[in-house]
């Protein structure tokens, strides 16, 4: 794994797997540390200890242009910001959202893996989503408001959240 700290920046415009643990704001907590993944970059999360997380109070931001895939195990986004227009992948492990509100606009395709949303917490999918044999976990908010499908080996939705689509929804 990686370090980051003290308002560090990393621009990837190539290929990154990730396969051990990546903390930004580690050890200081002290300043925003940013991970720009550009169009042409794709980092994906490979293994069980594959993460990307903030330490302890630190402030952590991933803006993805590119594709943004988590495959392995483990969990991912319980303390980092996601933003950006690229793709996020969730074949494997957990993605919970962060703060109090977390938005994918570009594609995301859920295909085997977690989506865990905390109580007052709210996920907006503004994006094409598909989600093919994935579960979603409450108790808090689904906002769809791009074209989802939901394909034949279809999703499960539990945990008391609710799902509020305002967009076109295939199931």
């Amino acid at each position: 794994g990686a370090n980051f700290d003290g308002s560090m920046v990393w621009a990837n415009s190539g290929s990154a797997s990730v396969a051990g643990l990546i903390q930004l704001g580690y050890t200081s907590q002290l300043g925003t540390d940013t991970i720009i993944n550009q169009a042409a970059g794709v980092i994906s999360l490979i293994s069980d200890t594959g993460a990307i997380d903030v330490y302890g109070s630190g402030i952590g931001i991933i803006n993805n242009a590119g594709v943004l895939a988590k495959t392995g195990g483990s969990t991912f986004g319980a303390n980092t910001t996601v933003t950006g227009l690229g793709v996020v992948v969730v074949g494997g492990g957990t993605f919970t959202v962060a703060g109090t509100t977390a938005t994918i606009a570009g594609a995301l395709a859920l295909t085997g893996g977690t989506v865990q949303i905390d109580s007052l917490k709210t996920l907006t999918m503004s994006g094409a989503a598909t989600l093919e044999g994935s579960i979603l976990l409450g108790p808090g908010t689904l906002a769809t408001t791009g074209t989802t499908t939901v394909t034949a080996s279809g999703a499960n939705f539990d945990g008391s959240m609710v799902w509020a689509n305002s967009g076109s929804a295939s199931v």
